[in-house]
């Protein structure tokens, strides 16, 4: 099977982490971009503006919710 090129990656606005507003983003596996944050420029509907949206860790969230329901399960 071949190695996953790009990753999912969980966006949430740089001002207010804890929004229930998100983007999904590609981000790449390999090379200079895959090692720092993913920074874009999105809209966001809660403020009505364009603002920063900064990478937070998608897979640990995802891997806790998968997790708990298997232990309560």
């Amino acid at each position: 099977m071949a190695k996953k090129t790009h990753l999912k990656v969980r966006m949430v606005p740089e001002s207010n982490p804890d929004s229930k507003f998100v983007y999904y983003a590609k981000k790449p596996t390999k090379g200079e971009k895959a090692k720092e944050k993913l920074k874009l420029k999105k809209y966001n509907p809660n403020t009505r503006k364009h603002e920063i949206f900064v990478e937070k860790n998608y897979h640990h969230i995802v891997n806790n919710y998968f997790f708990l329901n298997f232990l309560y399960s």
